[in-house]
């Protein structure tokens, strides 16, 4: 724990901050955030792997079996983090990547009972209607064990990305080239929205953190926005685009520690 968190050593550890690279990219919001308040921020952060115990990432000819092992240890350890003060825990990852969502050497998600004989995406059992499913299934499950030990939550949607690398294409064609369509964005991740929402719905201890008007007008999601390049890649934040989205993230912090 000490090793694995931000702010001062005598501070006490108050949120729990769990997810792939994606999670990563808030290092400088989650940073300048316990500089500014008595707290440490924890986290458990696993690149290419989904924060939900039980499932297995797998495709492009490979078994995540090591994200099950991660997945399942911080669910595990859930219940003395609990007892060491953590109130709220944030939940942040490429959730569309897991579904096999066409990009570049997305994945799947298989239960730990199922076959690994097939590991390319789009055959066998990795194709998107099997990985919704196991996704709500291990999602509602993960949040269920939240929830009991009485810890806050909050599920991240699906963030914009950009169909280039963004300073790549910047540095090379025209901004507009380097753009995403809003409602393409907003179509792809509808279906994922929809089962957030329905997981989130009745329980006041879950909230959901939309970033896409950090990205977004109505019509586009921008590489670049008001002079912020948004994207390290093609989907992972920068640095700046994160800090000037402190705002936003500052709330839903402040509510997984006191709940206001």
């Amino acid at each position: 724990v000490d090793a694995c968190s931000l702010g001062h050593p005598a501070d006490p550890v108050r949120i729990l901050v769990w997810g792939d690279s994606h999670a990563g990219r808030l290092l400088p919001v989650l940073e300048r955030y316990t500089q500014n308040h008595p707290l440490r921020v924890l986290l458990r952060i696993s690149n290419g792997c989904i924060p939900v115990a039980g499932v297995i990432p797998a495709g492009d000819h490979s078994y995540r079996l090591h994200c099950l092992r991660f997945a399942d240890a911080v669910n595990d350890e859930l219940g003395g983090l609990h007892q060491l003060g953590v109130r709220g825990v944030l939940l942040d990852a490429r959730w569309l990547w897991y579904l096999v969502d066409g990009t570049p050497f997305d994945l799947g998600l298989l239960r730990p009972t199922e076959s690994k004989s097939t590991l390319n995406t789009g055959a066998g059992l990795l194709v998107p209607t099997h990985a919704r499913q196991v996704l709500i299934e291990g999602l509602r499950q993960q949040l269920t064990s939240i929830r009991h030990l009485g810890l806050r939550v909050v599920l991240v949607l699906p963030e914009p990305e950009a169909p280039y690398s963004a300073p790549e294409c910047l540095s090379r064609l025209p901004a507009g080239r380097c753009n995403e369509l809003r409602d393409r964005f907003e179509q792809r991740r509808r279906e994922v929205v929809n089962v957030f929402k329905s997981l989130a719905v009745g329980n006041s201890g879950i909230r959901l953190l939309d970033t896409a008007e950090q990205f977004c007008d109505a019509r586009w999601c921008y590489a670049r926005r008001k002079g912020i390049i948004n994207f390290v890649d093609d989907n992972h934040m920068s640095s700046a685009r994160a800090l000037a989205s402190q705002p936003i993230y500052e709330a839903a912090l402040n509510w997984l520690n006191w709940g206001q």
